[in-house]
């Protein structure tokens, strides 16, 4: 896949679809990645020109995700609304107990 730099700091990969109507423009949840979906007709430069109109918008919404966390055994991690902490275990599946992820080594 190709990418170009929007805004001058803003890493975007493209995308062609031949299904794509319209074009779009996400940001993923982990890690902030910011895809540009184009038409097949679409051209490259009308792609980048959208990209370069929602420049801002990019930078406001990657500004306001949460940083990537690495987690590893004793980190609590929120399961079912409550923060459970992730343990290793002999078992062979992943068990969640009252406070606990028990996860198999």
């Amino acid at each position: 896949m190709d990418r170009i730099l929007v805004g001058g700091d803003i890493p975007v990969t493209l995308r062609r679809s031949a299904r794509a109507r319209r074009m779009t423009l996400r940001v993923a949840r982990a890690g902030g990645e910011v895809v540009l979906t184009l038409p097949s007709r679409t051209s490259l430069r009308d792609g980048r020109a959208f990209a370069e109109s929602r420049a801002e918008w990019l930078r406001r919404t990657r500004a306001g995700m949460p940083a990537l966390q690495l987690v590893d055994y004793g980190t609590a991690l929120p399961v079912e609304g409550r923060p459970r902490l992730l343990t290793p275990t002999d078992a062979r599946r992943v068990t969640l107990t009252e406070d606990r992820l028990l996860l198999p080594q």
